[in-house]
This record gives C-alpha cells, sequence and structure tokens, in this order.
C-alpha cells in the first residue's frame, strides 16, 4: 500500500524472432474444383534473436537488456496452431490458395522471471500450389 500513489510509465518494445518447425495434420475435403483442408498440430519455436528490456525482478525499477544469450529467455517453446487453407484449381496442375491460421504457445517464453509471456500469432497466407 505504501507505493499505491506512485506512478512510473516506460515505454519500450521488445523483440523476439523465432524459427519455427512445424508438425501439422489435416484432412481435404474436395468439391469441383474448390478444396477445403482444416489442419492442426504444433510447432517447435527455436529462439533465434531477441532485443529490448525487461524490467528486473527487484522494486528498484532497474533494466535488463534482452538479447538471444539472456538467461530469462527460454531457447525453444512450443505452440499448438491451427489453420483453415481453400484452394481453387485453376487447372489440374496448379491451383491459388488462402490459409487464415492461428497459433497460441504452450508455454512462458521466459525462464525464471515473475511474469508468463506466451506467444499468440494470427494470419493470412497466400500462394500457389504446383502439382506434378
Amino acid at each position: 500500500n505504501e507505493y499505491i500513489d506512485i506512478e512510473h510509465s516506460y515505454y519500450n518494445t521488445n523483440t523476439y524472432t523465432y524459427i519455427e518447425v512445424p508438425i501439422q495434420i489435416g484432412y481435404i475435403f474436395n468439391f469441383n474444383k474448390v478444396s477445403v483442408c482444416p489442419i492442426s498440430g504444433i510447432s517447435l519455436g527455436i529462439l533465434y534473436g531477441a532485443s529490448g528490456f525487461i524490467p528486473t525482478s527487484n522494486d528498484n525499477l532497474d533494466f535488463i537488456d534482452l538479447s538471444k544469450e539472456s538467461n530469462y529467455l527460454k531457447p525453444v517453446i512450443s505452440n499448438i496452431n491451427f489453420g483453415l487453407q481453400v484452394e481453387y484449381l485453376i487447372t489440374p496442375n496448379y491451383g491459388v490458395y488462402i490459409k487464415p491460421y492461428y497459433k497460441h504457445g504452450l508455454n512462458s517464453i521466459y525462464n525464471n522471471y515473475p511474469l508468463n509471456i506466451y506467444y499468440r500469432n494470427a494470419g493470412v497466407n497466400f500462394g500457389i500450389n504446383f502439382y506434378l
């Protein structure tokens, strides 16, 4: 309660870069020239880079530099993935697709730190499939 009237403001952007290795499974439903494929799976994210600052765990509001070598960052995290790919076959040999997806971290990116931060990501992939 003695710190209730003390206000601190600090602006910072932390950046985390991961290389992901996905393992996914799906099933294709074909409807003439359109196919729909719901996909789910897991992925392992390997820490490639990090930058920014995080507060120290004590009360004096010091900050620690964040880097790939930081003891507070886990080198590998795991995610659960969901997606839905819709493809339109232009010819029997190639088609265009759109794939919205969502990823959610299964564990915190921090190690031995009082905060728990989970990775979440949503996006859309566009592409062309070539069939031989």
